[in-house]
């Protein structure tokens, strides 16, 4: 039986939002052998050789990047390390669940944005309504907000989800036009140079020694990063970019799930009514309908001056 490709859009980012809601826990292991930066580092090497495993494997040909001018491919490369290290820059500054709420903040916001622009997404009324569930739910789950949203922390938080939202337009603009695992690849590697340059900028360089467990961990942990690579590629293919960013924010009921099962962490009461908003925005977000809204119709004429491509 086959499925729409909004489906098949929606069920590969649904994917992503399990897996990131699982990676967490593999930081937590790491975290006993490596700083942070050579967490993203080793994962990243580890992804890239998975990955080029894959595109020999399946006979894929780094010849199709020549169709694509290389300031988009360099773009692509580094814009989601970049989004890594700000978040992780922003939970050094504040605390997580507000680095979480700034992060999908500024994702939400980017995605809306730039998918109007750029990829001429309508504003429906389905959309409008799955925004408003997934704010509230943020709001609820993150409050009270460490510092108020003017701190540093925050900040960061809100530019590393704005360069996650040019990430995912990139994904969008190059799946099927690259190789998925060739861009997987490509990805991959990104995130080792921008890992490795703030590896040299903070005088981190000694190897560290890595315990059977981390090694184990981390190639569980390649394999997952290669999977979310792959898996985004497809889901904003087929699905709306703003769309998309709501569903992946599903990652933050999935993260609270897996911190109980395995570490027996209990949830307080308004993360679990912020984490139940956001799963029905992610509910709606599949219920999105072409016809557009009145919301959108307004845009259109308050642009129509600026010759936007909407």
């Amino acid at each position: 039986m086959s499925i729409s490709p909004q489906l098949k859009g929606f069920l590969a980012l649904l994917a992503c939002a399990v897996l990131f809601g699982i990676f967490g826990i593999f930081v937590r292991f790491l975290n006993h052998d490596f700083t942070a930066y050579q967490q993203i580092a080793f994962r990243n090497v580890i992804g890239a050789a998975i990955a080029a495993s894959l595109v020999l494997f399946t006979r894929q040909s780094f010849a199709s990047i020549k169709k694509i001018p290389t300031k988009f491919v360099l773009a692509y490369m580094v814009s989601f390390p970049i989004t890594v290290v700000l978040y992780t820059l922003a939970v050094l500054s504040t605390k997580i669940v507000t680095a979480i709420f700034a992060l999908y903040m500024g994702g939400l916001l980017g995605s809306l944005l730039l998918g109007i622009v750029f990829f001429k997404e309508k504003i429906t009324n389905f959309k409008v309504a799955s925004l408003l569930l997934v704010t509230i739910g943020f709001i609820v789950y993150a409050y009270p907000f460490e510092g108020g949203i003017l701190s540093l922390g925050f900040l960061l938080g809100f530019l590393s989800g704005a360069m996650d939202a040019v990430a995912n337009s990139f994904r969008k603009y190059l799946a099927g036009k690259v190789d998925r695992m060739v861009l997987v690849v490509l990805q991959m590697i990104g995130g080792i140079a921008v890992a490795g340059s703030f590896l040299v900028l903070t005088q981190q360089l000694t190897l560290p020694n890595i315990s059977p467990l981390s090694w184990v961990v981390g190639t569980i942990f390649g394999f997952s990063i290669v999977a979310i690579s792959y898996l985004t590629l497809i889901g904003f293919q087929n699905f709306d970019l703003n769309l998309g960013t709501v569903v992946l924010s599903s990652e933050i009921f999935f993260a609270s799930l897996f911190s109980l099962l395995f570490f027996g962490e209990q949830a307080l009461p308004n993360e679990l009514l912020g984490g139940v908003l956001i799963i029905l925005a992610t509910v709606v977000a599949n219920l999105s309908i072409e016809k557009e809204s009145w919301w959108h119709r307004q845009w259109r004429r308050a642009t129509a001056s600026l010759k936007l491509p909407v």
